[in-house]
């Protein structure tokens, strides 16, 4: 796709966010501080583009925000590997209703009577939440301790701290938001393109999408953002290390990756947008036929209504970091908050919400 063109010519951001509650009006920066969060970066799409891109306090003790400056997205770079995996399938490198095992070479399902020899578990089921998994969150690794491969994740083997990948429920019976889901695909994406993930995913996503300085790698320091506790203190080390790189892995900045949710909107909206046919991206805004007890959902995204329009929401929470986008597909407006702060997400709310009003937003 052509680069968007606002990450050429970028916008002024505001100097300040400010937040008004309950009749006071704060500045950005005394929020930062009454939820001990060092810095924060901001990013707007309007109409499709990015709208402008602004950095507030700072990535470590002294240092800047910039807009060099990486966060780790967490879950919310699993959009950005769905639309990875439906691209594969547009041009049928992966097609989305093969059974899984039929792609897998490193590692396989492990045998389960919930699994119907008719009704296997399809690459369709790990994007939409309904293989049988179920772990939901892996916890990271701290700095100096061993890391773990793909395949030692899913067996459950050291140095990996999270019990073996086994089905839980019956494949495409109900829906699961299990981190695993993703560490399947990764697997899979791994096995069928014979290199490794991050080195696929360069090639076949951030590339294209114009994500020049993200990676599903551990990057180098330069450039970090040091991720720190609730209680504002800095992660020993900076950032903890997540193997789990398509549920949980991806290293981002706040302009490279809002350039991508443009892309994919423009895409789901066929507004210009050539990663993706429109008729593939709208799976991604596409509610799924649910039973009606979870709350709606996408592939990779939550659907939530505020007064009447449909958004599509993901958060990412790694430890030190927290982030979250809330994006009107049918307008072409977003607005992605990061953080290099433990869950604050009461923070990251407060900075959506005050945004979203002052640009006018629907729902808001």
């Amino acid at each position: 796709p052509k680069p968007d063109s606002s990450q050429a010519k970028p916008a002024a951001a505001p100097t300040d966010i400010p937040i008004s509650l309950l009749g006071t009006t704060y500045s950005l920066a005394e929020r930062s501080a009454f939820h001990h969060v060092p810095g924060v970066s901001v990013a707007v799409i309007k109409n499709f583009k990015t709208a402008w891109v602004g950095h507030y306090g700072e990535a470590s003790a002294g240092k800047p925000v910039t807009d060099a400056t990486r966060y780790m997205a967490g879950s919310m770079g699993q959009p950005l590997v769905a639309a990875a995996v439906l691209k594969a399938s547009e041009s049928d490198t992966v097609s989305l209703d093969a059974p899984m095992d039929s792609l897998l070479t490193s590692w396989k399902v492990p045998a389960s009577p919930l699994i119907n020899p008719s009704r296997p578990i399809t690459v369709r089921d790990l994007l939409t939440q309904q293989s049988g998994f179920t772990y939901n969150k892996y916890d990271g690794y701290a700095p100096g301790e061993p890391i773990p491969s793909t395949t030692a994740i899913l067996k459950g083997e050291s140095p990996a701290k999270n019990p073996a990948t086994t089905v839980q429920f019956a494949p495409g019976s109900h829906y699961d938001m299990a981190a695993e889901n993703y560490t399947v695909i990764e697997q899979v994406i791994t096995d069928v393109a014979r290199q490794p993930f991050g080195e696929t995913m360069r090639d076949s996503l951030l590339s294209p999408l114009g994500m020049k300085n993200s990676t599903f790698s551990l990057p180098p320091k330069t450039d970090w953002a040091m991720g720190h506790s609730e209680s504002g203190e800095p992660i020993e080390g900076g950032a903890w290390a997540y193997p789990e790189s398509a549920a949980s892995g991806l290293w981002t900045t706040p302009r490279d990756f809002a350039g991508a949710i443009a892309e994919l909107l423009r895409c789901g909206a066929n507004r210009g947008g050539t990663y993706l046919k429109p008729e593939t991206a709208a799976l991604l805004s596409k509610p799924l036929p649910l039973s009606g007890t979870e709350s709606p959902q996408a592939i990779g995204f939550g659907l939530t209504k505020r007064e009447g329009v449909t958004y599509l929401y993901r958060g990412g929470n790694t430890n030190g970091f927290y982030c979250h986008l809330d994006a009107d597909a049918e307008a072409g407006n977003a607005v992605i908050v990061f953080t290099n702060g433990n869950l604050c997400w009461r923070f990251a709310n407060e900075v959506r919400d005050a945004v979203a009003r002052s640009e006018g937003f629907r729902g808001f």
